[in-house]
């Protein structure tokens, strides 16, 4: 159960980033297979596998950096809202039943 005062927006933005830091090797090592393949496929063994190894440090570099501006600009935008605590009134509920007369 969350205790108030506790502020834990910090771990949602730190959630979001830490998949950015699994999709790096990924991307890597996908472009190795990839270049690999076509390597043997055209018979141009160093170009394309270089080829594809830069491409894919490219592409986890433009998603590490596109993820860091965003989770910036989400700590930026959170941190002018004050925290909530939450209501410690009860809220009466009313139920209705919907009953049928029958003659």
């Amino acid at each position: 159960m969350r205790q108030p005062g506790y502020d834990l927006r910090g771990l949602v933005v730190l959630g979001g980033t830490g998949g950015v830091g699994c999709l790096a090797p990924i991307f890597i090592i996908g472009a190795i297979f990839v270049g690999r393949f076509l390597d043997n496929l055209f018979g141009t063994e160093p170009f394309l596998i270089l080829t594809c190894i830069l491409s894919g440090v490219v592409l986890s570099l433009v998603a590490m950096v596109g993820t860091a501006l965003r989770s910036a600009r989400d700590v930026q935008r959170n941190a002018s809202r004050p925290l909530t605590r939450p209501s410690t009134q009860q809220t009466e509920v009313t139920v209705h039943e919907d009953r049928e007369d029958n003659p």
